[in-house]
Parts: C-alpha cells; sequence; structure tokens
C-alpha cells in the first residue's frame, strides 16, 4: 500500500491513513496525490474543493490534528453525518491500526474534496469506499 506514495511497504510505523486513501483512489481509477502526508489532499489536483454541506459519500475529508496551522492531519472518506452535532462519519485508515468508521468534529475540517467528474466513473463514492473498505486497501 506505501508503494503509491513512494515509501517501502513494510514501514508500519508510518501513518498510513494517506496512503490507504491513494490506494483506493487508484484502485476506483483516479491518481491521488502520491504523498503519505494526510494535508496533501488540501491541494489534491483531481478534485475540487466543496462545503460540508454539499458531501457525498466517498468524498475525501482532511483534518487537522494539533492546531489548523501544524502539518498533523488526518485523512478519510466521507459517510454520513455524526449523530452527536458538530460530527462527520468518515471511514479512515490508522485509528487503531486498522480501516473502519470513526467520528470527527467538523470544526477540525479545513477542507471536502470532490474528485473532478472528468476524473471519476460513475459511482466513483461506491468505488472508493468498497475499495478502501474490503481490504484491498488496508494494511
Amino acid at each position: 500500500m506505501h508503494g503509491t506514495v513512494g515509501l517501502p511497504d513494510e514501514a508500519d510505523e508510518t501513518a498510513w491513513c494517506s496512503s490507504a486513501v491513494n490506494l483506493a483512489a487508484e484502485q476506483a481509477g483516479v491518481t491521488g496525490t502520491g504523498s503519505a502526508d494526510a494535508r496533501s489532499w488540501l491541494t489534491w489536483s483531481s478534485s475540487r474543493p466543496i462545503s460540508l454541506e454539499e458531501a457525498l459519500h466517498g468524498d475525501v475529508v482532511a483534518f487537522w490534528r494539533e492546531s489548523p496551522r501544524s502539518w498533523n492531519g488526518h485523512l478519510g472518506l466521507y459517510v454520513s453525518p455524526g449523530a452527536e452535532e458538530g460530527t462527520i462519519h468518515f471511514l479512515g485508515g490508522n485509528p487503531g491500526g486498522s480501516v473502519n468508521v470513526s467520528i470527527y468534529r467538523e470544526d477540525r475540517l479545513p477542507c471536502v474534496r470532490r474528485v473532478e467528474r472528468r476524473y471519476r466513473q460513475d459511482g466513483w463514492g461506491t468505488s472508493i469506499l468498497s475499495a478502501f473498505a474490503h481490504g484491498r486497501s488496508g494494511k
């Protein structure tokens, strides 16, 4: 999986949320960022920024950690609004060392990205979520 971002596959200690999304994007027929940095998706060239209100299954969500200016981030694919106000559910890799649906606060979400129509096939959201969830993009 890390091969999609130029790291050795045995780099188990490397944060792999971005590697997982890169691999899922590749399997869905779209070029990812090619970077292991979660925040590289903030300017992903195959996509456009959208508002959280517009988010659909499979849109890329990038979060900040520590502070909005920190290089640290986390990344996943939008699933749904959270049950608790101000939260969302997203499918991501790394928490607990596995691919799972997690909850994150909306106020830590600087960016939601949607794959440009010219780059995605019909059913993008379903295909990328499926590639991610069925372990083809897992560790």
